[in-house]
């Protein structure tokens, strides 16, 4: 079974290597304090930290952390308020980091979309 789940996440690899040439992008309401959040992530300076001896795990939340900071940047830089929410267009990338963070979580409580 194991063999067929590695042949499973070969082919969505390479399903998200055509989709990250589309380069597709969604339309989303992020909470205003979120919103806010993510805009403080990108304009935040992280310096003097090594990479070099990271976990799998710290990579991992990493990452997380710069897609947070990109979508700040696309909060500042096209965002629009509405009430308490943002209105923004995020790369379908972003979007799907944010849905496994919140996954990894249990902050996810229906199923995925079918």
């Amino acid at each position: 079974m194991r063999s067929l789940w590695q042949h499973d996440e070969t082919a969505l690899a390479e399903i998200g290597k055509h989709l990250a040439d589309q380069q597709p992008q969604v339309t989303v309401r992020i909470p205003r304090l979120l919103a806010e959040a993510a805009a403080a992530a990108w304009r935040r300076e992280d310096e003097g930290v090594e990479l070099d001896a990271e976990t799998c795990e710290e990579r991992i939340v990493r990452h997380r952390a710069g897609s947070l900071a990109l979508i700040g940047a696309a909060v500042e830089d096209r965002g629009s308020t509405d009430g308490d929410w943002v209105v923004v267009k995020l790369h379908a990338w972003f979007v799907g980091d944010a849905f496994n963070a919140a996954d990894d979580r249990n902050l996810v409580t229906g199923p995925p979309p079918t």
